[in-house]
């Protein structure tokens, strides 16, 4: 997975250290079913209701999970991932 360090040659930020990340994935869901049951079993509770055979129930179980526990992703192919992380600014926070 490829992650670039935007701050490498920044200097370290006064005060509390606040990391922004930015991840950005592709992913394809092979099994929506096996994904919605991890996100229920981890603990999402589908806010906004939609019916398991809706496609939208796997597209906020995928990104629940993924926000949590990214290396735990049953039913689904990573085809690509990556992002970026670096602190932010005094001025930012």
């Amino acid at each position: 997975m490829p992650i670039e360090h935007t701050g490498v040659d920044a200097p370290v930020p006064a005060g509390p250290t606040v990391v922004e990340l930015s991840r950005r994935a592709r992913l394809a869901v092979t099994d929506a079913q096996q994904l919605i049951e991890a996100a229920i079993d981890a603990g999402w509770d589908n806010p906004d209701g939609f019916e398991g055979a809706d496609p939208h129930a796997a597209v906020d179980a995928a990104l629940w999970l993924w926000t949590r526990q990214t290396s735990a992703l049953p039913g689904v192919a990573v085809l690509a991932d990556g992002g970026e992380a670096g602190f932010v600014p005094d001025d930012e926070k």
